[in-house]
């Protein structure tokens, strides 16, 4: 008999929820992860006193699945404000949401990021995104996103000062092409809810959900290197055996475990990030603020976002009034900024600072065009009776399709493991 009822490769977001689910219904459940923690992509490091996720990522509290998993008041959540200060034409422009900060409504409309028009069209983008439940709203007829913002009629100056920069670095898609589902979706979690940063970093999540396993079942610096019929082999060459498989890593992961290496036409590719941490000896701006990149183009490598850290949660920083500035382009190379930097707040300002640490993520996103579930690859999986893939990319690409896609594997292993029962009975 195998040992486990369920072998978990991975322990990231999908990975720890599906085990969680497979816990709470009294399962055996092994889960193995290459790298020394739990958590994937939810990585936190401390670097001279400073916490320093890896790449820039925020909690959207809208998120049903997350509702659903996390306890928020033990994250100590700090959130952003409602807003983004914007870089255009030589200076920074806020612009606000007006139904949550009334008192800006007016700065915001004279805001040049846009017409008084595009503005209004946002207002009905708000009402239409909050219509019906999230089963209708993906649905609705999907086409890439920058087709259609064109089409809902936003100006071309709106979409490239704000689209771009705003879901660009949502997405990580420099050209806009991941489905106007997702804008839909996105835009119904910034209304209904708040960005926000875990006190102790993202990290923190992975944490939380890890603490509701059983000590002995989550198995660190243990990479898979193979699947059978029935079993992982890990590097070690230990065989773990259970009924049913779960990879819950990222599609080049899975693929490689399964010996289909080839990729077709119909896979998703991941988009990249670089994340630049700066030390600063006092903050650039006060505002929990996400700032946006109004004069980068599509083919430029340059600063698409930037934030401090530091002015939505203190205990990113050392606590002694130094400041965390975090940098994100959308490349897998990370070029030098400091001559954008130096545009925006000034030589004297950026040349104290220090540059604390680079992150290059490789496979930040899975990539969605127009369709958000195009899985057609891994219906022809090896060993398809026992094998079940889960992951951001079987759903969406964020942690909610990252969460959701661990609980439907959960559901679909614990159907498996019932159904072999009642053939074993009979």
């Amino acid at each position: 008999m195998p040992t486990w009822d369920v072998v978990i490769v991975g322990a990231g977001a999908a990975g720890l929820c599906c085990a969680q689910a497979l816990v709470d219904k009294n399962l055996r459940v092994c889960v193995l992860e290459a790298s020394d923690r739990p958590g994937g992509r939810l990585k936190t490091d401390m670097v001279d006193g400073f916490r320093l996720d890896h790449g820039f990522q925020v909690l959207l509290t809208a998120y049903p699945a997350a509702q659903q998993t996390l306890r928020y008041e033990s994250l100590k959540l700090g959130r952003f404000q409602p807003g983004a200060k914007v870089w255009w034409n030589g200076r920074f422009h806020t612009v606000s949401d007006p139904l949550r900060r009334p008192a800006e409504a007016f700065s915001t409309l004279q805001a040049p990021i846009g017409s008084l028009m595009d503005k209004l069209r946002i207002a009905q983008l708000r009402y239409e995104s909050t219509q019906g439940d999230l089963s209708e709203l993906f649905e609705r007829p999907s086409k890439p996103t920058l087709a259609w913002l064109q089409q809902y009629g936003f100006s071309d100056a709106m979409i490239q000062r704000f689209f771009y920069p705003f879901l660009g670095g949502i997405f990580l898609d420099p050209t806009l092409q991941t489905s106007s589902r997702m804008l839909q979706f996105v835009w119904r979690m910034f209304t209904e809810g708040m960005a926000a940063l875990p006190a102790e970093g993202i990290e923190s999540i992975a944490r939380q959900w890890a603490q509701g396993l059983p000590n002995d079942w989550l198995y660190c610096n243990t990479p898979a290197v193979a699947v059978e019929e029935g079993a992982v082999v890990t590097a070690d060459g230990h065989r773990w055996e259970g009924q049913t498989i779960v990879l819950a890593t990222d599609l080049s992961t899975a693929r490689h475990l399964l010996g289909k290496n080839q990729r077709r036409t119909e896979d998703a590719d991941c988009y990249p990030v670089s994340c630049l941490y700066f030390e600063a000896p006092s903050a650039p701006f006060l505002e929990p603020l996400l700032v946006l990149n109004g004069e980068r183009r599509v083919a430029e490598t340059d600063i698409n976002n930037l934030c401090v850290p530091t002015n939505v949660c203190a205990s990113y920083g050392p606590g002694d009034g130094r400041a965390l500035v975090s940098v994100s382009v959308l490349s897998s190379q990370a070029p030098d900024v400091t001559p954008t930097l130096r545009r925006w707040f000034g030589n004297q300002v950026v040349d104290r600072w220090r540059l604390l640490k680079t992150y290059t993520i490789a496979n930040a996103l899975p990539q969605k065009s127009t369709q958000l579930t195009d899985t057609a690859w891994y219906r022809e999986l090896p060993h398809p009776r026992t094998v079940i893939l889960c992951g951001d990319y079987t759903e969406m690409p964020s942690l909610q399709g990252a969460i959701v896609s661990g609980q439907k594997a959960a559901a679909e292993a614990l159907r498996r493991l019932q159904s072999d029962a009642v053939s074993a009975w009979r």
